[in-house]
């Protein structure tokens, strides 16, 4: 992953921690950084305003004649405008793919483009709900995919790989061919999270994955005991040790499926609750468990427990219990 933005800070920040490990943090100025610490679809989000509202990654992500992919939840403000989620490179002539441009065109078409070099979607989109969008581009196969919401909407083959380099822009460009025509028009509007740059080009399924990974909410809580009849006696109990506090799926959105570390005390059974919530007709179901080995740490045994969604529905409610091995 070349570029991995949360979004989850508070609000009134002018920088923004890439959480990839590459270092592409993002930067903004003044009046033209987007609204932080909103509500996104993973923790926070920020909001653009379609003025002037754009986030600097700066330079150091090239994806010239070479394979990636980009991706991100989005929310739009409004429709019937161009909304731009990523850009990067600047029009030089439409047939040279110098500008990298993933968005919104005014007709409501979501358009992963190359300067001149764009794919389109069939038809537009003129909702304001949270949708997750992706492009994939294979340079070995010379293949383009969009997804919307986990399901390819257009594909086809560019006559060139991406040939642009320099400042990516999250939000806005105002280097664009369109800035040109349409100035100021080309910022986005409206909320953007999970904004994710990877250079390789993910498979149908892992775009599916990243997508159901955000239509439901994976929360537990866990206990240990030494009995069963002495479990009831125990609250079940989040990261801070009360029962008002739960692990969340929400601090690793990006991993399928979710992993979360756990701390319990060192004793014979550990027992654990799971809730669930969903933002469409499809429901998670927990499917399996992976311990892995225990660790011993200050007294107290950690263990690590790999959770699976899939589509079918869960009876919400139960506790599972498992018999630590000695």
């Amino acid at each position: 992953t070349a570029l991995l933005l949360h979004f989850n800070e508070p609000t009134g920040v002018s920088a923004f921690l890439d959480s990839s490990g590459q270092g592409n943090d993002g930067y903004c100025n003044g009046s033209a950084c987007p609204t932080s610490g909103q509500s996104g679809r993973f923790d926070r989000a920020v909001r653009f305003d379609n003025v002037d509202d754009r986030i600097s990654v700066g330079s150091g992500i090239n994806l010239a004649n070479s394979s990636f992919t980009l991706e991100a939840w989005a929310k739009r403000g409004s429709s019937g405008s161009y909304d731009w989620i990523i850009a990067q490179g600047g029009y030089i002539w439409w047939w040279m793919s110098q500008e990298l441009l993933f968005g919104f065109s005014s007709d409501n078409r979501f358009v992963c483009g190359f300067d001149g070099n764009n794919l389109y979607t069939p038809s537009g989109y003129g909702d304001t709900e949270w949708h997750h969008w992706a492009c994939t581009y294979n340079a070995d196969t010379n293949v383009r995919v969009l997804y919307r919401d986990g399901v390819q909407v257009a594909s086809d083959a560019p006559y060139a790989d991406y040939q642009g380099t320099g400042t990516m822009y999250i939000g806005g460009s105002s280097q664009s061919y369109y800035y040109y025509y349409w100035g100021d028009d080309t910022y986005f509007h409206g909320l953007l999270d999970e904004v994710v740059v990877t250079k390789r080009a993910l498979s149908s399924t892992e775009i599916s994955d990243r997508y159901l990974r955000g239509m439901g909410r994976m929360s537990f809580q866990v206990r240990s005991c030494n009995s069963l009849s002495a479990c009831d006696n125990h609250p079940f109990v989040g990261p801070d040790g009360t029962r008002g506090t739960f692990y969340s799926d929400e601090d690793n959105p990006l991993a399928a499926p979710p992993l979360f570390g756990l701390s319990v005390a060192n004793n014979l059974y550990i027992q654990y609750r799971v809730y669930m919530d969903s933002y469409s007709a499809d429901s998670p179901r927990l499917v399996s468990v992976t311990l892995e080995p225990r660790l011993k740490c200050q007294g107290q045994e950690t263990v690590t427990c790999t959770l699976a969604t899939d589509r079918a529905p869960l009876p919400v409610g139960g506790s599972i219990t498992l018999r630590l091995p000695v």
